[in-house]
């Protein structure tokens, strides 16, 4: 008998949080409230080839298709159709060419969180 696959929430990381798991959970019921962050998924846990990728949950990937990103289609009530998440502003948008497509962060010599490089639109990186 084959086993049942594991599943489970999957909530995708925008960018490090800072402070211990106290404070992760903290930042992550805020988002849920003030309406920003990536979206929350139901998937497998089980399985890594199962898990949506960084351009797939922030739907930049629909922009230039890939046959090998695929997924199930989205329930009616949390179709984004067009939107694209925007890293600038941590929320789901319509696309427009000031949109910040990903981001990459660090930390300073001090633990401090710094933007290292941002990307446009268009997939241009720039360095801060």
């Amino acid at each position: 008998m084959a086993e049942r696959p594991i599943k489970g929430w999957i909530w995708p990381k925008d960018k490090p949080h800072q402070g211990g798991k106290r404070s992760r959970r903290m930042n992550l019921i805020r988002d849920i409230f003030s309406g920003q962050g990536p979206d929350i998924f139901v998937g497998r846990l089980d399985n890594l080839e199962h898990l949506p990728t960084r351009s797939r949950w922030s739907r930049w990937a629909d922009m230039y298709p890939n046959p090998n990103n695929r997924g199930l289609p989205a329930l009616p009530w949390a179709d984004r159709r067009q939107q694209r998440y925007d890293f600038s502003t941590r929320r789901y948008t319509n696309f427009h060419p000031n949109m910040c497509s990903d981001t990459e962060w660090d930390y300073s010599r001090d633990g401090e969180l710094y933007l290292r490089a941002w990307w446009d639109a268009d997939g241009h990186r720039h360095v801060v």
